[in-house]
């Protein structure tokens, strides 16, 4: 019967190691993928025949669909926010190893659902935004350059400050939750929010 028990102690305990090394190491792989296509998709842009070729290739016909959009918009998400979702899923893993809350793909579900769907105006706005910005029409330079100052305004607002102190605790953010993430569907309104 001890025996039982200490083999149980073991297993959970090497099940908790695999889960700490396992899911950073598989965001850490998802954020590179994601690193990796950026970096591809620029060189593509500024391929042989100079820095208009990428923007002559996109325009017209050429242009990507909503699904191909939509898995690089994912890898670029995954690739930028990968030191904030990292430490979260790290917790909710270690609770979902010790049975107490739901498996963790479907927190992380949640996650993905929420930047899968932003992509979506994203490639709205790309879709309409290409032509102008690729002959270099005046109204688009201007609009760029809004979006700059609105970015950058963000950064000092205390609603930013408000967010990040939402997201800054792991810990706070799981006990909001209290038992709602021990079915799969609280664990994936958790991971949307």
């Amino acid at each position: 019967m001890r025996e039982a028990a200490v083999g149980r102690g073991s297993r959970t305990r090497s099940d908790g190691a695999a889960l700490r090394l396992g899911v950073p190491v598989v965001l850490l792989a998802l954020a590179t993928v994601g690193w990796w296509w950026s970096v591809r998709m620029a060189g593509d842009m500024h391929g042989s025949r100079g820095a208009m070729a990428g923007m002559d290739a996109m325009s017209g016909g050429d242009v990507l669909s909503l699904g191909a959009f939509l898995v690089a918009w994912l890898a670029m998400m995954s690739a930028m926010m990968f030191p904030a979702i990292s430490p979260v899923v790290r917790l909710y893993g270690r609770a979902a190893a010790a049975g107490r809350v739901a498996p963790l793909p479907a927190f992380v579900a949640g996650y993905i659902a929420v930047w899968t769907a932003l992509g979506l105006p994203a490639h709205v706005g790309w879709r309409v935004l290409m032509d102008p910005i690729a002959e270099g029409r005046t109204w688009a330079g201007r609009l760029a350059g809004v979006v700059l100052l609105v970015a950058a305004v963000w950064q000092v607002t205390p609603l930013k400050s408000v967010c990040l102190r939402h997201c800054g605790s792991p810990m706070s953010f799981f006990l909001r939750f209290g038992r709602s993430v021990t079915r799969p569907a609280g664990a994936l309104r958790m991971g949307a929010r």
